[in-house]
């Protein structure tokens, strides 16, 4: 295998993987808030942290004030992940999706 078709597999690899984030996040987003499968804080914090960190990059605003508990929270999840990839925040995310137990919530349905 030469240099150009291990980029363009490289290549393959991070769309398949921005397929499946994209679809993950489809996913946790339209959960209906009042629906039978309730996410804990820290999954949703998890998830949070990991998006951002996908999507824009190391966390790059400004620690929410003490009176913010809820900004402050997700400001934290984002942070701690520091300078992980996109990639790897996408892959991180994708791993915890699927280790969420979504079977009561489907067989409901």
């Amino acid at each position: 295998m030469d240099l150009t078709e291990m980029e363009g597999n490289k290549k393959h690899d991070f769309d398949r993987t921005k397929c499946i984030f994209k679809a993950a996040v489809a996913a946790v987003k339209n959960m209906p808030q009042q629906g039978p499968f309730k996410p804990s804080v820290g999954m949703m914090k998890t998830f949070y942290g990991l998006y951002k960190q996908a999507t824009v990059g190391p966390c790059n605003v400004n620690k929410p004030s003490y009176f913010d508990p809820v900004g402050r929270a997700k400001w934290e999840a984002w942070s701690s992940l520091a300078d992980l990839p996109k990639e790897g925040a996408m892959l991180q995310y994708i791993e915890a999706f699927s280790k969420v137990n979504f079977n009561n919530y489907v067989n409901l349905m």
